[in-house]
């Protein structure tokens, strides 16, 4: 009678050691936001997950367990996208042109994506994933995936969460004390303020709704099938990581779905050499 415990013990245990097969999905070239999600991807990989990541970037993970397929062979891609000068532009541009210059990366990231020859060759196989995670920004070029492979998604987001995303999870976003964060506004703004706000998330996500239109259209051409509506698959979305901490950010009310991560992506403290510690007491 022991023996058949034990022996049933060991076989629960089986399932417990088979790692997962993981879609990583990255296809904005900025290596600033490669850089919040990497860590995950090297914990994923250590814990014994089979990690498949497309990105622009390389993460030089030495692993049997974690393949690269990178969308662009220059290093430097995405460094030099646009100035930080232009987040000085007066409110009424950046609440026009913010959510159209944004977006029109998507649309640009998407073609890229989707027309390279080992992407479209991961489409067409019979390969299977257990869980598909990818940056929620500025497209749902990542959605062609979710339908092909039939595995939930978790988002992950380098910012704080994007006004055109709120939706999909049930998220409060009330513009009288939730400043957009493409604009300069905090949780204590005037009335004009909330105006300017409440305006700047209405362009937002009018203009992300056709751009999401545009994401299913270039994804049904270049994967030559139709699609489920990205409108109904974004709801399914599982969970979202958001890269930001209350203490940065204030505080707002968050739903079960949308967890706060950040600083995951900051190293441990190392000790400083003696010489320099020394010099530095000293002083």
């Amino acid at each position: 009678m022991i023996f058949f415990e034990i022996f049933w013990l060991f076989l629960s245990c089986l399932t417990l050691s088979v790692g997962y097969n993981i879609l990583a999905i990255f296809p904005h070239d900025g290596i600033s936001h490669l850089e919040v999600f990497a860590p995950i991807v090297r914990n994923l990989v250590s814990r014994g997950h089979n990690l498949t990541v497309i990105s622009h970037h390389s993460l030089n993970i030495k692993s049997k367990s974690h393949k690269e397929l990178l969308l662009s062979n220059d290093t430097h891609a995405g460094r030099h996208l646009f100035e930080l000068g232009m987040f000085d532009w007066p409110a009424w541009m950046l609440i026009w042109i913010s959510p159209l210059y944004v977006s029109s990366f998507g649309i640009s990231s998407c073609h890229h994506l989707l027309s390279h020859p080992e992407v479209q060759e991961l489409m067409t196989s019979d390969g299977n994933f257990d869980l598909i995670l990818s940056e929620l920004f500025n497209s749902e070029c990542n959605l062609g995936f979710v339908d092909k492979f039939k595995a939930p998604l978790v988002g992950l987001s380098s910012t704080t969460l994007m006004a055109w995303h709120t939706d999909r999870f049930g998220q409060p976003d009330n513009p009288s004390y939730i400043p957009n964060n493409h604009l300069w506004y905090t949780s204590k703004m005037s009335f004009l303020d909330r105006v300017g706000n409440a305006l700047g998330d209405l362009l937002f996500k009018t203009t992300y709704y056709f751009a999401t239109k545009q994401s299913q259209l270039i994804s049904e051409k270049h994967l030559k099938t139709k699609m489920s509506s990205f409108f109904d698959m974004m709801k399914s979305t599982s969970l979202v990581l958001v890269n930001s901490h209350w203490s940065l950010h204030s505080p707002r009310p968050f739903v079960p779905a949308v967890v706060e991560i950040g600083g995951s992506h900051i190293p441990s403290p190392t000790t400083l050499p003696k010489e320099d510690l020394s010099e530095i007491q000293a002083s």
